[in-house]
């Protein structure tokens, strides 16, 4: 029996990053509403613009709503909630 080699072609690393950040997102936003996933990215943005105003920390009073929000809903821990909305954001930004 014959062995055939075939070429793959080449997938550049990002096309991995942004399918793994599609789905950090889509995991995270299965857990809201449709009104409450449009409040998120609205915040999410307003975040990203805040970040290329001041290099600095975003406020607490700016990102606690978003926090309280994904903490409300009981997904899991306090803790997990919070790094899980850290991760989001994240992924967020990447695929901008």
């Amino acid at each position: 029996m014959a062995v055939v080699k075939y070429d793959l072609p080449k997938i550049p690393m990002r096309f991995f990053e942004i399918n793994s950040d599609k789905i950090i997102m889509s995991n995270f936003y299965k857990h809201f509403t449709d009104n409450e996933v449009t409040f998120i990215k609205k915040e999410f943005v307003s975040w990203v613009k805040l970040e290329e105003v001041d290099d600095s920390e975003l406020p607490y009073d700016i990102v606690i709503t978003v926090y309280n929000l994904v903490r409300s809903k009981r997904i899991a821990g306090l803790q997990a909630s919070d790094e899980m909305t850290s991760q989001a954001y994240e992924a967020f930004k990447r695929l901008l």
